[in-house]
């Protein structure tokens, strides 16, 4: 981290941390952009955040832990737009983390009411549903290799590249008899079966999660996860954060305030750009740090 960043961070009153979605992107191949969309189709959307991250390493954890420590004596608060769950379960200082687009490491009903708030996953539910995710994952790649071999490969002999225990001798045989069809013919099959694949094990991994995840005691509806990807994303999950967050911002009024924004992309002003923008506008006293680059930065901390 340069010198000068430092000796701000050492000079400000205050500092306001903002992750943006550049923590949470994915650069997909054709089969994995396919497979989240599978997602949305058997009813798991609320899954995504988590195959995201199990399509990419861990290369933030160290950087935030780092982040952390060098704040540690500082007056800071963390507002994220990124869903990642390094960010949560980063040892920020207690109440000073925001994630208003949620954290697939809470759990939710669709009671929705205010007594029943969304609660963090225990570790072994979390680890469980992380071996499921990783088990569509698998099966997701092994269909996105198959679909980048030669067609002089042989469909029968790349048809173990699809079975997950379903397919039948009969089935294989028949795509090994596509190959006298005519390429895009024979393409366009092979895209249907990849496909096909892809949703079945959404559909695994959709009754692996319910089980994993288990129901309301009150209403008897399965949990989801608590992301706004959930067509009944529940707020309660960051509301009382939220609170925290503007109370501390209304005390930043005046005071010199560091606004670091990291990995924010200004084409979605959303929580971090636009608002840290006018946060720098109206208070003087503040300084504005932006960084595109969030790997690079956190890496270099």
């Amino acid at each position: 981290m340069e010198k000068e960043l430092l000796q701000e961070i050492e000079e400000a009153q205050m500092v306001l941390v903002g992750f943006g979605e550049a923590l949470d992107a994915v650069e997909f191949q054709k089969m994995e952009s396919y497979a989240e969309s599978a997602l949305n189709e058997v009813g798991v959307s609320w899954l995504a955040p988590l195959f995201w991250e199990r399509l990419r390493e861990d290369i933030y954890s160290k950087g935030l832990e780092r982040l952390a420590k060098l704040l540690e004596h500082k007056n800071y608060f963390v507002i994220s737009q990124a869903q990642n769950s390094a960010i949560f379960q980063t040892k920020w200082r207690e109440g000073r983390l925001v994630m208003p687009y949620g954290c697939w490491r809470k759990k939710q009903c669709t009671c929705m009411e205010d007594e029943i708030v969304p609660t963090p996953l225990d570790d072994e539910a979390a680890k469980a549903l992380t071996r499921a995710v990783d088990s569509y994952v698998a099966v997701v790649r092994s269909v996105g290799s198959f679909a980048s071999h030669d067609n002089d490969a042989g469909s029968v002999g790349a048809c173990s590249a699809f079975k997950n225990g379903s397919e039948t001798q009969n089935e294989c045989a028949g795509i090994g008899n596509l190959e006298s069809l005519p390429d895009p013919v024979r393409e366009a099959m092979e895209e249907i079966q990849r496909r096909k694949e892809i949703t079945d094990a959404a559909n695994e991994l959709k009754r692996a999660a319910e089980g994993i995840l288990g129901k309301c005691e009150r209403c008897g509806a399965p949990y989801t996860l608590n992301v706004i990807q959930n067509k009944n994303y529940d707020m309660h999950g960051y509301q009382l954060d939220w609170e925290r967050y503007t109370k501390w911002l209304s005390g930043s009024v005046n005071r010199k305030l560091l606004l670091l924004e990291i990995g924010a992309d200004e084409r979605i002003p959303g929580l971090i750009h636009g608002p840290f923008a006018k946060i720098s506008e109206l208070n003087l006293k503040s300084t504005l740090r932006t960084y595109a680059n969030a790997i690079d930065w956190l890496g270099n901390l």
